[in-house]
């Protein structure tokens, strides 16, 4: 059995982090999805490399797509 240590939560929270940063100095992100309900499967961006959660991911991409919608006066 693994033990959770101060040094493997320290990594993890590092990693979060980095993830996070990319996230968010992305100008738009591009993301690959991979299929619904692949175990462990996340959306990574083109652009800047940045990792979601498949749906989260999905629900930015229909968020955009609403946002380009209502830029053309589409309801």
């Amino acid at each position: 059995m693994a033990i959770f240590t101060r040094d493997t939560a320290n990594a993890l929270m590092a990693e979060i982090r980095e993830n996070q940063a990319k996230l968010e100095a992305c100008g738009g992100h591009d993301f690959d999805i991979p299929p619904p309900y692949t175990p462990g499967g996340r959306a990574v961006c083109r652009h800047c490399g940045g990792r979601l959660d498949p749906l989260q991911a999905r629900w930015y991409v229909r968020g955009r797509e609403h946002e380009k919608a209502a830029q053309k006066g589409s309801p």
